[in-house]
């Protein structure tokens, strides 16, 4: 009986373990791509959320806002948003907007955030992107330069 070895995991002692990484990578890419497709969507609206930078403490000092923050402040953002859109449904039923958020942070250190949103339906996108920002703006951390 022969057997047969495989040379490179002679010359590659830690390939089963970077295939198992590649593989990995791959289906974690695979699910991040999936999670994303906003092929199904109605119509699709694209934000920039800008962040203040800091908030003005009560002393009269500031604080620096940080990921964490920033998080919350988008979380606070959307229960808003949600709100205004469906009322009663949101709390009740669970009704609420898809969405798709990304927390970037640019070179100058400002947070922001590129937001993906399906729109209702019954409103058409440059409404609902207006009602967004008024909605973004109110938010204690919302910035006035965002973009549409």
């Amino acid at each position: 009986m022969h057997r047969l070895i495989n040379s490179s995991a002679l010359l590659f002692p830690f390939h089963d373990i970077r295939y198992q990484l590649f593989v990995t990578t791959l289906e974690e890419n695979t699910a991040l791509i999936r999670m994303c497709d906003t092929s199904q969507w109605r119509s699709v609206v694209g934000l920039t959320l800008n962040l203040k930078q800091s908030i003005k403490l009560e002393t009269g000092g500031f604080v620096k806002v940080d990921e964490l923050t920033a998080k919350k402040a988008f979380r606070h953002f959307m229960n808003v948003l949600n709100r205004r859109i469906y009322k009663a449904a949101f709390r009740h039923q669970g009704k609420q907007l898809r969405v798709i958020p990304i927390l970037e942070r640019s070179e100058s250190g400002r947070w922001h955030y590129h937001v993906a949103i399906e729109p209702p339906v019954y409103m058409d996108s440059n409404e609902f992107a207006d009602a967004a920002m008024e909605a973004w703006l109110q938010t204690p951390l919302g910035y006035g330069h965002g973009e549409i």
